[in-house]
């Protein structure tokens, strides 16, 4: 990806890399409060993914911080409204974001997710978007907490 950097561009190259990358079994949901080995773990993991540049990593948190709410919100309005496409659409987009920090829970919910919009069954995906939301609610508080740990760094990126 060359600069200025895109959103889009950027999120559909970090969805193809999360991909291509298998989920690390030993992060198992999203990241606790409390910063534990397994957190650190998945932040470790998504680092290696963009090479070991912390800049790209911070990046990248960002505008999962920024889109992810939105993702969510489009989500259960989806679901409200009987919308399959957009369910899945959302989904999809959710499940590639997660993928790059190996949250394994947040993944397979995801994916089973994903599916189930692809396929229409919406009332299968119902009785598992509370708890999904939760997580990924979860994970971008520790998102947030991570760019704020990390302000320095993420101020220098934005120059």
């Amino acid at each position: 990806i060359s600069k200025p950097i895109r959103r889009q561009e950027l999120q559909t190259a970090l969805q193809n890399v999360a991909l291509a990358m298998p989920c690390d079994e030993s992060c198992n949901g999203a990241p606790s409060p409390d910063v534990d080995d397994a957190s650190q773990d998945c932040w470790q993991t998504a680092l290696a993914k963009v090479e070991g540049d912390q800049r790209l990593l911070i990046q990248v948190v960002e505008a999962v911080v920024e889109e992810t709410p939105q993702l969510l919100e489009l989500g259960e309005q989806a679901l409200e409204h009987g919308d399959a496409k957009t369910f899945h659409r959302a989904a999809h987009s959710l499940k590639g974001s997660i993928r790059l920090f190996d949250i394994h829970d947040l993944s397979e919910q995801a994916l089973q997710l994903e599916n189930w919009g692809k396929k229409a069954q919406l009332d299968q995906a119902e009785p598992l978007w509370p708890t999904f939301r939760e997580g990924v609610e979860d994970f971008v508080r520790q998102a947030e907490a991570f760019l704020r740990e990390h302000a320095a760094t993420a101020a220098v990126s934005r120059e």
